[in-house]
């Protein structure tokens, strides 16, 4: 990870605390960083918003899809997964436990597959477990 990417992940990861919504609003980058927390949506979308300042849009996406079954969105930049919603930056360990299902920016909108958006809005939501695993892989 280039060296501006990883200062900016860790600012985010050290700034913003995750909360989970109750019901799924995503919030303005300006919002988020004034409140100081956010669920994963949230951070996602505030670093791919720091990201775009310094890299093109066909290197930054928000992606959405699952980690271990439940729905979540990161960043992926040239294809690297990078986490929000650890507590500082570092390399994700288990990147073949995220399946994207999309990616977007302030230019594109990517299906990884026809129907791929129709099934991620079917995934089961649990906040409480998706934390406890996004806390087991930071171990």
């Amino acid at each position: 990870m280039e060296d501006v990417a990883k200062r900016l992940l860790d600012y985010v990861c050290r700034t913003i605390s995750y909360r989970s919504d109750n019901g799924e609003w995503w919030g303005f980058p300006g919002e988020v960083l004034t409140k100081g927390f956010g669920d994963c949506d949230d951070s996602a979308l505030l670093l791919v918003s720091m990201l775009r300042r310094f890299y093109p849009a066909d290197r930054v996406f928000a992606v959405v899809g699952s980690y271990r079954g439940y729905g979540h969105m990161w960043v992926e930049l040239d294809g690297e997964i990078l986490e929000t919603t650890y507590t500082s930056a570092r390399a994700v360990t288990d990147p073949h436990k995220y399946r994207a299902y999309a990616k977007f920016n302030d230019q594109v909108v990517i299906e990884m597959w026809p129907g791929a958006m129709s099934r991620l809005f079917q995934l089961a939501r649990n906040e409480c477990r998706k934390l406890t695993m996004m806390a087991e892989a930071q171990r």
